[in-house]
């Protein structure tokens, strides 16, 4: 889509729910036990439901979005000017790696485990520590695409190859490589659409329920898959054969996954692009500003829930209030100190 000012507006909409979507996931994490559950906290289904949910394809967007800029910058400048490898890596580097490597410093210095060896740690800081992964990831994912731009391979090789890299990262391969071999199909799809200057917007009204239909149905398959396949298909010769029955559970789970993510997607852009379309927010300059915002929120929104869930306010609060008030009260904090530290010299740099 056409934009004034070098500004993809259809971007900003999604990427302001999807960092509210993530503090929100987050802050309710401790129920769906992607993080450590709460001492005299008791399993809320609806909470595990809801926070699985607005994991389904909310890290697949924010990598998607990415793409598509990039793709946009390539468009527009031309690919030649853009991947300068100097200029294309030093900006990344600057832009991605810097951060990481700061942030996981003092991530690991106020919630790591102190007691691991040097060894361990120092791993931890150079591959991003706690929510810094998804930085170095994102690194890899313009890594491979300018390596497939510079191969100029055919985009009907191109796509064949992600999708063999999405059951690669099942692999232990170190440094958020392999995050990145999962993630780059999402990365490149978006690249692809704005370098070929694809139109998103036909048809969006058709579009929108049918995709909210199928990402509903792929995520209640993925999530009965998941709490159900050791039970429902584990018995018999799978039961004897572990690697196999794991390597069966592990490819079902991609493959649902990127299922999942992939119509939650086209749902989200679909839904940002039916918003820029009836409604100018060119005008309103404080939806720039709040998105601007959105990588600092990011940085900080982690430190502030894992010291929330270390403190006594858990155990003040009712655990079916509790999710919501830290919720809350880290997407105001995160957005302030997001805004005070980007007046700093060191806060325009990094964020």
């Amino acid at each position: 889509m056409k934009t004034k000012s070098n500004i993809l507006y259809e971007v900003i909409p999604v990427r302001l729910f999807l960092i509210i979507l993530l503090v929100f996931y987050h802050a309710f994490a401790i129920f769906s036990r992607s993080w450590e559950p709460l001492e005299g906290f008791h399993d809320i289904r609806i909470y595990d439901i809801m926070d699985k949910l607005s994991y389904a394809c909310l890290l697949e967007t924010f990598v998607f979005i990415s793409g598509y800029i990039l793709g946009y910058q390539v468009r527009t400048k031309g690919s030649i000017s853009v991947f300068k490898t100097k200029d294309f890596f030093g900006k990344k580097f600057k832009r991605l790696i810097i951060p990481s490597l700061l942030f996981s410093v003092i991530y690991v210095l106020s919630l790591g485990d102190l007691s691991e060896s040097i060894v361990i740690q120092v791993y931890k800081i150079v591959s991003g520590a706690g929510h810094m992964w998804f930085l170095p990831m994102l690194f890899w994912c313009f890594s491979i695409v300018y390596i497939l731009e510079k191969f100029k391979l055919s985009d009907k090789y191109i796509f064949p190859i992600l999708v063999i890299m999405i059951f690669c990262s099942a692999l232990p391969i170190p440094l958020r490589i392999n995050n990145a071999l999962y993630y780059v199909i999402f990365f490149y799809t978006g690249y692809y659409i704005q370098k070929n200057d694809i139109c998103i917007n036909r048809n969006i009204l058709f579009k929108i329920p049918m995709f909210l239909i199928l990402f509903s149905l792929a995520f209640i398959s993925k999530l009965y898959f998941s709490e159900n396949y050791p039970t429902s298909y584990g018995g018999g010769y799978l039961a004897d054969n572990q690697i196999l029955n794991k390597i069966m559970f592990t490819s079902g789970n991609i493959i649902l996954r990127f299922i999942c993510a992939s119509f939650g997607v086209a749902l989200l852009m679909n839904l940002s692009v039916l918003i820029i379309s009836n409604y100018n927010i060119s005008k309103y300059k404080y939806f720039l500003k709040l998105s601007e915002c959105c990588f600092g929120v990011y940085i900080f929104q982690q430190f502030i829930l894992k010291l929330f869930n270390r403190s006594q306010l858990p155990y003040m609060l009712n655990e079916y209030l509790y999710p919501w008030v830290i919720f809350l009260a880290t997407l105001i904090l995160s957005l302030v100190i997001t805004v005070l530290f980007r007046k700093t010299k060191l806060g325009k740099q990094l964020l």
